[in-house]
């Protein structure tokens, strides 16, 4: 019979997340989530009432998991970019569907992209086409209740959230970006253009469909995932999540030097999935005759469609290098054969260096604790007992 799960670490990292700016937003976004997909009709007025509620709910532990993903996504600090392929069918050029956008998100005209669902999408700026480069434009998104009518049926109630981002057509690369932090968002621009451009494919970047297509030769006991992790280094944090374990489904490590941390060797060695991974990158740019250096802090979230952000950048005008740059690194990654020997040997040497390490800070505690027996403990009696029994649990382990 498997263990009871301890939610308190994830609800209070739901509580750090929503304290502060933007507070009645987010609490609102809960309220919202919570009633719509688990008819959960909470009034939260302030952020100590929503801890009191997480506290005593007993929701399943993947409730709190999720509810702190979304609020990560929706509210986190940094430009977020959603990426999706694109193709233009029978010969539609980068003009003609930039008439076709003007035609289905006419300048300053609400639509709504959904029936029965109380949400409106109104393109809010022109529609900056620049031939083989690029096409852009921006939206504004809004989300409001839905309340029943009595004898059946349901109005638009009071205004759930309200938002604008960027949409952008990357003709260099056939890589659209919805520059959202909310996956509901982009989703909802993504479904709505495929829907009305019949010649426009759209396409979500998804690593775990991608890597179905990678070449393994030879058999993989790791997860495929694994081997996109020795392409990026420098990790200040690595999301690992198991859908087939019944105690810890999702587990976040943060420091410096994780490819020398043994919680990494050992989510590695279960078969984790790689969720999320942090790290900072510097990118030397050719701007004309010079080169420009640009260091910036990227977090790729695996889930679903691909999603990249970014911040603490030296120079946002280069965002979109930024994003190239990964892509690429992603795409030889994900079409490279792969020797799954090569892969299994690497992680083994991941593991000596964790062992190594791990083996080294117990020696340096075990010499700090027996220097304090001897000073500590006056009874020679009660002195070798304690040894004793130290090095009885070393025995067993």
């Amino acid at each position: 019979m498997s263990e009871p799960i301890d939610v308190s670490q994830d609800i209070t990292r739901i509580i750090e997340m929503v304290r502060g700016r933007t507070e009645e937003k987010k609490l609102a976004f809960i309220q919202h989530h919570l009633r719509t997909n688990y008819d959960l009709n909470w009034r939260l007025n302030d952020v100590d009432t929503l801890e009191s509620q997480l506290r005593s709910a007993g929701l399943e532990p993947d409730v709190y998991a999720e509810l702190y993903d979304l609020l990560d996504q929706s509210f986190s600090i940094g430009n977020p970019y959603f990426i999706y392929e694109f193709r233009l069918k029978n010969n539609m050029q980068q003009s003609q569907l930039a008439e076709l956008i003007e035609v289905c998100l006419p300048i300053r005209e609400a639509v709504s992209p959904f029936q029965g669902i109380f949400t409106s999408v109104t393109r809010i700026s022109d529609i900056e086409n620049v031939a083989a480069d690029y096409l852009s434009f921006t939206v504004k998104y809004e989300l409001y209740n839905s309340n029943p009518v009595v004898g059946g049926g349901r109005t638009q109630g009071e205004l759930v959230d309200r938002t604008t981002f960027d949409v952008y057509f990357d003709f260099q690369t056939s890589l659209c970006y919805i520059k959202s932090g909310d996956r509901k968002q982009s989703s909802t621009v993504d479904r709505y253009l495929k829907r009305n451009i019949v010649n426009l494919e759209l396409i979500s970047y998804s690593l775990h469909t991608k890597a179905k297509n990678t070449e393994i030769q030879g058999d993989l006991q790791y997860h495929l995932h694994s081997a996109i992790i020795f392409h990026i280094t420098d990790y200040l944090g690595i999301t690992f999540i198991n859908n087939n374990s019944d105690k810890v489904r999702s587990v976040r490590l943060g420091g410096t030097n994780l490819f020398e941390s043994f919680e990494v060797a050992e989510r590695l060695q279960f078969g984790d999935k790689i969720k999320s991974i942090k790290f900072q990158l510097s990118l030397r740019i050719n701007t004309g005759n010079q080169t420009t250096a640009v260091l910036g802090t990227v977090r790729i979230d695996f889930t679903g469609v691909l999603k990249i952000v970014l911040t603490n950048m030296t120079n946002n005008v280069y965002q979109r290098d930024y994003v190239q740059h990964i892509i690429a690194r992603l795409n030889a990654a994900l079409t490279k054969t792969h020797q799954a020997s090569d892969i299994e040997a690497r992680i083994r040497d991941l593991l000596r260096i964790a062992e190594a390490k791990d083996s080294f800070l117990v020696q340096r505690i075990l010499r700090d604790l027996m220097a304090n027996i001897t000073n500590e403990i006056t009874d020679n009696q009660t002195r070798c007992e304690v040894i004793v029994l130290i090095n009885q649990y070393i025995a067993e382990r």
